[in-house]
């Protein structure tokens, strides 16, 4: 999320109201696996994704519903199918 707006005083019509500070929120989606790259990266073997170094910074992008299909791109995962998922760094895909 990014504020956008003019150097000078002014104002935006969005349909029939004013917006009157002149400035813009703009969103911009982002692939979570920027966020987590760096953490990851020092992770060289197997372990869960809340016991990799660093991790307790980004807690709510570690919530983000479909987190592992994104880290798969990344990573190698391993379900053990106890709800256990143990990821490691492929530099490949990387």
């Amino acid at each position: 999320l990014q504020k956008v707006g003019p150097n000078k005083k002014g104002s935006f019509f969005i349909g029939q109201a004013v917006q009157a500070d002149g400035a813009m929120l703009v969103a911009t989606p982002m692939d979570p696996c920027f966020l987590l790259l760096p953490m990851m990266l020092k992770a060289e073997r197997y372990q869960p994704l809340d016991q990799i170094d660093g991790m307790e910074g980004v807690q709510p992008v570690l919530q983000l519903e479909g987190l592992n299909g994104w880290l798969e791109r990344i990573c190698d995962v391993k379900d053990l199918g106890d709800g256990d998922v143990y990821l490691r760094i492929n530099h490949d895909k990387v």
